[in-house]
């Protein structure tokens, strides 16, 4: 395999998107961070490449100021391409906020990947859908497949100018748990689906159909190594074997727990991050404190007061959060707070900095159980640390596997192999594109890679696995 890196800016690259282009060049599209280390306006990029090797200046394609993510490109026809991403454009707030967890499916095109129209809101009428994946019908009308974020529901729109001809119709006879779905048309105009169901006990799963409107039951696609598998993107050669591109799903919420014996009146509580790439902010959730004495528990959570809680908990917000005498507790420093997309309650609001910071609370002296909730910020592996004072009697740390790229091929239905392809394993990896079936047999695929210094986009190109 040999490799070679697509992205040429410091900033965060993540999500790549590949196809071939008019004259078998290969076209990658991903969004950009306007940061090396904050999730911060993001833009979608699109660059060429004859070789694999050497990559034309990158070409923002978005160009609002927004929050753009999860790229889709098509070659419609020969001289004709469309590009469509999900974004937090419209009512123009910004994402990870209470007032903008809205999201709407935007489209460019082009005749030569280098130029692009004004970005186009597709789905006039309906709105917060996202992920979205274009495929050509073979009556040649294009089609968009997407997510209903509120539903989890399945949606497919006919595209004709850019933007919906029609109303969008629900695919029926899928579950209502579809994650992260891909399509691919085969050789002999089979449609294909992969997608996660989150409450399975394998998450990836294939469809397909060979009308375009009735589809075959769902099977999973073998998982390797017991390792759950995520956000698939699926290909089809022109033997019609299925290729399926995959990552681990690392990316999470995660706990450490403490007992310790506290000898003075305060618990100081200190956060910091390890500042490896895609983790340049410390993150906290949650903390739970027990005293041993009594079983009194305190449970202090962090972040915007959005949810309601079955057992009493001190919600901590960023607007009140510095200690005070009065209060008993509070951090030493301000701190920022975010809305994420994922997550419980407890696992969706969270507090971050870039700075080591303590949380304090005023404790009596004597025995206590500590658990604390935090979670990965930008990279899978999530780079918080913790320092308490007082005597640590014992600690539980979690289990942490960095993400790996994976690549599924199925034979008639059959899963021939799964195998990881990533050659790095002390970083994440994740979020790889479809396959390209180049001539020769030659293969490309391109993913995210952290570390050791960047976050980057990469390809890989083989001729067999």
């Amino acid at each position: 395999m040999t490799q070679s890196v697509v992205s040429r800016s410091v900033n965060i690259s993540l999500y790549p998107a590949l196809a071939l282009g008019k004259d078998r060049e290969l076209v990658c599209a991903w969004y950009e961070y306007s940061s090396p280390d904050m999730p911060a306006r993001s833009d979608v990029w699109c660059s060429l490449s004859k070789s694999g090797v050497n990559w034309t200046e990158p070409v923002n394609v978005s160009g609002e100021d927004s929050y753009n993510n999860g790229p889709s490109i098509l070659s419609y026809r020969k001289d004709y391409y469309l590009l469509a991403w999900h974004s937090w454009r419209k009512p123009r707030k910004a994402p990870f906020t209470p007032d903008g967890d809205i999201c709407n499916i935007f489209i460019a095109q082009s005749t030569d990947y280098r130029s692009w129209s004004e970005p186009t809101m597709v789905l006039q009428r309906m709105s917060n859908t996202e992920y979205p994946r274009l495929v050509l019908g073979p009556d040649g009308l294009l089609r968009l497949f997407f997510l209903h974020r509120d539903s989890k529901k399945l949606y497919i729109s006919k595209i004709k100018d850019g933007v919906q001809s029609g109303e969008p119709e629900e695919l029926a006879g899928l579950t209502s748990e579809v994650r992260y779905p891909d399509v691919a048309v085969g050789p002999d105009k089979t449609l294909y689906l992969a997608f996660v169901m989150e409450q399975e006990k394998e998450s990836l799963w294939l469809t397909a159909s060979e009308d375009w409107t009735t589809w075959s039951p769902p099977q999973p696609i073998s998982p390797s190594d017991n390792v759950r598998l995520t956000k698939p993107k699926i290909s089809v050669d022109e033997k019609g074997k299925v290729w399926v591109a995959c990552h681990s799903d690392a990316w999470g919420s995660y706990t450490v727990r403490y007992r310790l014996r506290l000898s003075t009146p305060r618990l100081e509580l200190e956060v910091s991050s390890n500042k490896t790439p895609g983790n340049s902010c410390w993150t906290l959730n949650a903390v739970e404190v027990v005293y041993k004495r009594t079983g009194a528990v305190k449970l202090f959570t962090f972040g915007p007061d959005m949810f309601s809680f079955a057992s009493p908990v001190v919600k901590v917000t960023e607007q009140h959060c510095l200690y005070t005498p009065e209060k008993m507790y509070g951090f030493d420093r301000p701190v920022h707070s975010m809305l994420r997309e994922i997550g419980n309650n407890i696992t969706r609001t969270l507090f971050y900095g870039e700075e080591p910071t303590k949380f304090l609370i005023d404790l009596a002296e004597g025995e206590y159980e500590i658990k604390i909730t935090y979670c990965s910020w930008i990279a899978s592996t999530p780079g918080t640390l913790f320092h308490l004072n007082g005597d640590i009697l014992y600690v539980e740390q979690p289990h942490v596997t960095p993400d790996s790229v994976f690549i599924s091929c199925l034979d008639k239905g059959k899963c021939i192999f799964t195998k990881r392809v990533n050659p790095d394993i002390d970083f994440d990896n994740n979020r790889p594109s479809k396959i390209v079936h180049a001539d020769n047999n030659k293969k490309h695929v391109a993913w995210s890679r952290y570390g050791p210094k960047s976050i980057d986009i990469v390809l890989r190109s083989f001729h067999g696995l």
